[in-house]
């Protein structure tokens, strides 16, 4: 079964809790991961360390993930750079997350 987002139901600094299409409620704890991922050279993950930053997260509805509005930018074949979303694979972040607990 391929893991996809259904909906955002909390979000705190670095951690996400969501509803997943296998109907569990798991929460995804990122600090770690994102640390880690900020280590290497220019970085875009290092933005994501930034508690305003995170918490502007929302559900990419098409691919059924965790994205960040205009974090990267993309060149639209006419030499302009547009800003483009950071968005994370579903699948490292279910592989991410536990059970949240009430």
């Amino acid at each position: 079964m391929l893991h996809r987002i259904q909906k955002i139901l909390e979000v705190e600094p670095y951690n996400i809790t969501c509803q997943w299409n296998d109907g569990q409620t798991l929460v995804t704890r990122l600090e770690k991961s994102l640390m880690e991922w900020s280590r290497e050279k220019n970085s875009v993950f290092a933005m994501l360390l930034d508690k305003n930053i995170f918490a502007s997260v929302f559900l990419d509805t098409e691919s059924k993930t965790l994205a960040w509005p205009g974090l990267l930018k993309m060149d639209n074949g006419e030499g302009q750079l547009l800003p483009v979303p950071l968005d994370l694979d579903p699948e490292v972040l279910f592989s991410l997350s536990m059970p949240a607990h009430s």
